[in-house]
């Protein structure tokens, strides 16, 4: 992504330094200076348009075919990342009950990262894990173990812009022993993505096909098959994404195996940012699918969330139709410290939880990125960097400078 940014610039920059002291506004449309009228030469390289003389002259000049759609249509996510951003906003993983501490240090792209939990929401027993991950632009690797005897390796590698590929396994705790691995590559074009990944779970082999479209700079679609050799079973999706400026839609169709029902979900999205440093986001999710106890009927469920973030806090929530509230709030207290409080309420079953996280995370900063850093936790604050107090900082932070 960041070699397409760089190759539009260039671009960009080359048809300016054409056009004289004309330059290029974001929609890709020519923008000349008031005080000149004329251009001498054809910014587009075309040698069958006549070089016009006037402002009129140019607004009427033919741009080259698929000119704007090449600059504005950009390679869209994989499938299983397409609805990602509304996926996270009716999470409910990162609300939590009980008790959870969190400590990290990074190490330029190493992070080490240790958390112990008791009393999670999700009804997982008390148990600690370590967390070790290695990441750089072209390589990410992470591994994780805990101490109910689930372990992950994860490890993507990026060869070139147009492709890449990872290799994962995963082992189930001892309560719920299972075992999976796979392999999947990925290739990118211009304006589509495309994902196969071959798994074995438990043994058994899948095979998993996906390709997403941008069909236009504001929408992107796509498919997804499976297919389930030792059982031979298949199934299919179908999702679209349309974003435009600050509200965003998504819908999604399945056919599961073994059925000829559809299930799927329809997601409305709106972001508003306020004040430059303010995020607001809020949604609503209507999920439909086929109920098993009726053949024929479908059953559905609803829920509304919410997202604000400000500077050093955010608050997030969450409701269903089942009458269940979740929330949590986080406060950052400084660069190396935040807390977290959540709560879940279940008015028709009377159940109230609440909880609290404390989370650590220690960074190796040069000089430079420490003055950035403190001068920015000044600006939070509403207090003035004072340069030289700035530069008193250690360039190595411990627990005694939290």
């Amino acid at each position: 992504e960041r070699e397409r940014e760089r190759e539009r610039e260039r671009e960009r920059s080359t048809m300016a330094e054409k056009m004289g002291k004309e330059t290029l506004n974001d929609d890709d449309h020519v923008v000349f200076a008031d005080d000149d009228a004329t251009s001498k030469e054809n910014p587009f390289g075309l040698d069958d348009v006549a070089t016009p003389g006037t402002k009129e002259d140019w607004a009427r000049t033919p741009m080259p075919e698929d000119f704007h759609r090449k600059k504005a249509v950009r390679c869209p996510p994989k499938f299983s990342d397409l609805d990602r951003e509304a996926q996270g906003l009716f999470s409910t993983m990162d609300i939590m009950t009980g008790f959870r501490f969190e400590f990290n240090r990074m190490s330029g792209p190493l992070t080490v990262g240790h958390s112990m939990c008791m009393g999670d929401l999700m009804g997982e027993p008390d148990h600690y894990s370590f967390t070790l991950q290695y990441a750089t632009p072209s390589i990410v690797g992470m591994g994780r173990a805990t101490s109910e005897g689930e372990m992950l390796a994860l490890l993507r590698k990026t060869v070139t812009p147009w492709l890449g590929g990872g290799v994962m396994t995963r082992i189930g705790p001892e309560s719920n022993a299972y075992e999976m691995n796979s392999a999947d590559v990925d290739l990118k074009g211009d304006d589509c993505h495309a994902n196969v990944k071959l798994q074995l779970q438990n043994g058994k082999p899948i095979g998993i096909v996906s390709y997403t479209q941008a069909v236009t700079p504001a929408l992107a679609l796509g498919v997804e098959g499976q297919y389930v050799f030792q059982d031979n079973l298949s199934s299919v999706s179908f999702l679209g994404k349309y974003s435009k400026k600050e509200v965003t839609l998504v819908g999604s169709v399945a056919k599961p195996p073994l059925s000829s029902a559809l299930a799927g979900s329809i997601v409305a999205m709106r972001k508003v940012l306020e004040g430059g440093d303010r995020l607001w986001m809020y949604g609503t999710r209507l999920e439909f699918a086929p109920d098993r106890k009726a053949p024929g009927a479908y059953t559905t469920k609803w829920a509304l969330a919410w997202d604000y973030k400000m500077p050093t806090s955010s608050v997030k929530g969450h409701v269903n139709e089942s009458g269940q509230i979740f929330s949590s709030f986080e406060e950052r207290i400084n660069p190396f410290m935040s807390i977290n409080l959540g709560a879940m309420v279940d008015f028709m079953k009377s159940k109230y939880k609440f909880g609290f996280g404390l989370n650590f995370s220690i960074q190796e900063l040069s000089e430079e990125q420490q003055r950035a850093l403190m001068a920015e936790q000044a600006r939070l604050e509403g207090r003035s960097a004072d340069a030289e107090e700035v530069g008193t900082v250690n360039s190595s932070p411990g627990m005694d400078q939290l």
